[in-house]
């Protein structure tokens, strides 16, 4: 995918679902394989090197589908207060969260923003305020995107 419609993608995630942003003078935005990856622009020439790096950045997430999903290490990144809505889990749902189900709103869990919650949201799942991972809202069902290797069996 071409850089500038990645961007694009990851602005309207960043504009519509958190309070901070990324883009700033001191590190870049870039993309690899459909991945957006946060760097510090002085780490950048280690790219031009055939140097093998495990990770030297923050993963934002993937570009799917003409849509950007967050990854796992970015809600472990944020705190609530960079994000407009997140729900706190209950320990008994939370279990429930972390072997694969989706939740229903009102009855396991209440989404906390100071803005009106519009359907297809991203939300970032916590239990006592520490981030578990993001879900998407659709309809007043909180979908799972937590990844599957760490759910429970």
């Amino acid at each position: 995918m071409h850089i500038k419609k990645a961007l694009n993608l990851y602005n309207d995630f960043e504009k519509d679902n958190l309070n901070i942003t990324f883009f700033n003078e001191k590190y870049d935005i870039i993309n690899f394989s459909d991945n957006l990856y946060y760097i510090n622009k002085e780490y950048l020439h280690f790219l031009n090197q055939n140097m093998q790096i495990l990770r030297f950045c923050l993963k934002l997430g993937i570009i799917k589908k003409d849509r950007f999903e967050p990854s796992y290490a970015l809600s472990h990144y944020l705190n609530i207060n960079n994000v407009k809505r997140y729900t706190n889990l209950s320990e008994e749902v939370l279990k429930k969260y972390l072997n694969g189900q989706v939740l229903k709103e009102k009855e396991e869990y209440e989404i906390i923003s100071n803005e009106s919650i519009e359907s297809n949201a991203w939300i970032l799942v916590c239990f006592k305020s520490i981030p578990i991972s993001f879900s998407k809202n659709v309809n007043g069902v909180l979908k799972n995107f937590h990844p599957k290797g760490l759910r429970l069996c």
